[in-house]
């Protein structure tokens, strides 16, 4: 074995010119953590593409299982955008699957070497790759390990997705992890926090949409999610925080293409997208020049949802629980809790001067007649004083006057303001009694005594 070679290359290498199921392998085409992938040549002359497992994992028995299972379940998705499986099975120390044989490159041997998509060719890679998922989904097959490499651009421009279920066989290896193709956990820079958490029960089609928008993400904004030193750091990071908005690392991106990245890297499955064929459709709608629907309507609830200019839903109601229950008891307290009212002492001339009575209580005033001054005794000056007489005023108390009308309008006063109704009461029937009082026994004074001469 040579120096500074890969050890699966050399293995790989060393399988070329065998026939594997009647397929001669002529070619390496590639070499990933799992497998090696040949350009072949078929009995009947036609040219394939094999992927035949490594040796170490052919030895054991449940990857080899597992392996022949998931060729079985991408081989259900009928779509143009999934790479076809011609056939697979086992042969030998061998495990191997059979697939169509694609003119062009990976989608990540593109990327290294050319560098970033425009936004328009993403766009169009993204709405591919998104149709093949929604087909793959909507069969159960999951793909798990979504990346550049397993994204392969043919020489036409159309994407195929390669690869699938790797990711969730490669799950059940026992073992340290490794961040190589369809090894233990997948590819770290595009997985999803529950696959970094490794809680296999809860990765479902949304877990594909994270690692398609973390490709996105990356492409755009040339960096990982997450900066990190190491993959065990990496993991870490992806495992416990939140994508930041792709906006805030890449201003240069438009707005909406911000807005469907964000949606699809939530750190929380329910953010995120509910399905493929819903991102497609954000995806579709930018490509002519629209808002995304989806994406646009989400973040409106969200920002709506965090203004700080509007009471939140339950501050609001217990305001106004607290302002009926307050009204509630000011309109009936019970009768020991009737506030002690502090009156002031009022003088009756005082009252009279400032509280006139209605009219309609008191007959009119008939003019007082004078009387002739007379002279009175005892007064040493002999002085006429001349008094005029007060007019006596039978008056009699108020009598109270009640009409439908009148029953109707005080019956029932507004809420909230039947306490200071009160107040007002007490002090007008004080102030009126007071009034009352003091005319009924008002007296006028002793007509002076008349003199003879």
């Amino acid at each position: 074995m040579s120096e500074g070679l890969d050890p699966d290359a050399e293995m790989a290498a060393e399988r070329l010119g065998q026939v594997v199921a009647g397929h001669r392998l002529e070619k390496l085409i590639g070499v990933g953590g799992m497998a090696a992938v040949y350009e072949a040549l078929s009995k009947k002359g036609e040219r394939v593409a094999v992927k035949v497992l490594h040796p170490e994992m052919c030895r054991r028995p449940e990857i080899r299982k597992r392996f022949a299972q998931e060729a079985t379940a991408a081989g259900l998705v009928q779509h143009s955008g999934v790479v076809r499986i011609k056939g697979a099975g086992e042969e030998g120390d061998a495990a191997f699957i059979v697939m169509e044989l694609l003119e062009g490159e990976p989608l990540g041997t593109l990327l290294r070497r050319d560098g970033p998509l425009p936004v328009p060719r993403l766009l169009d890679v993204l709405d591919q790759v998104l149709d093949a998922l929604a087909a793959a989904h909507e069969k159960g097959v999951i793909h798990r390990d979504l990346k550049p490499d397993n994204l392969f651009v043919c020489s036409d421009g159309a994407v195929k997705v390669l690869d699938f279920g790797v990711a969730r066989v490669a799950e059940d290896v026992p073992g340290a992890y490794k961040t190589r193709t369809g090894v233990t956990l997948g590819t770290v820079p595009f997985m999803s926090p529950e696959q970094a958490l490794g809680k296999r029960a809860q990765v479902d089609q949304r877990s594909d949409l994270f690692s398609l928008g973390a490709m996105a993400f990356r492409m755009l904004a040339r960096r990982n999610i997450h900066p990190a030193e190491t993959d065990a750091e990496l993991l870490v990071a992806m495992a416990s925080k939140p994508a930041p908005p792709l906006e805030s690392v890449a201003p240069d991106v438009p707005p909406g293409l911000c807005s469907i990245v964000d949606v699809a890297l939530a750190f929380s499955k329910e953010s995120r997208y509910p399905d493929a064929k819903t991102m497609q459709a954000d995806v579709r709608a930018l490509k002519e020049g629209k808002p995304p629907p989806y994406a646009t309507k989400l973040r409106r609830s969200r920002e709506m949802a965090t203004r700080t200019d509007l009471p939140a839903p339950a501050a609001l109601l217990a305001a106004v629980e607290a302002a009926s229950a307050a009204s509630e008891e000011e309109e009936a307290p019970p009768s020991s809790q009737w506030p002690v009212l502090s009156m002031p002492t009022l003088d009756p001339s005082d009252v009279a001067k400032t509280i006139p009575l209605p009219a309609r209580d008191f007959p009119p005033e008939k003019p007082a007649t004078p009387k002739p001054a007379v002279a009175a005794p005892h007064i040493a000056d002999k002085t006429m004083v001349s008094t005029p007489a007060e007019p006596r005023h039978a008056s009699k108390p108020a009598e109270k006057t009640s009409s439908p009308g009148a029953s109707a309008q005080t019956a029932s006063p507004p809420k909230g303001s039947r306490a200071p109704l009160f107040v007002f009461a007490v002090v007008l029937v004080l102030a009126g009694g007071g009034v009352v009082y003091y005319l009924s026994n008002a007296t006028p004074p002793p007509a002076p005594p008349t003199t003879t001469p």
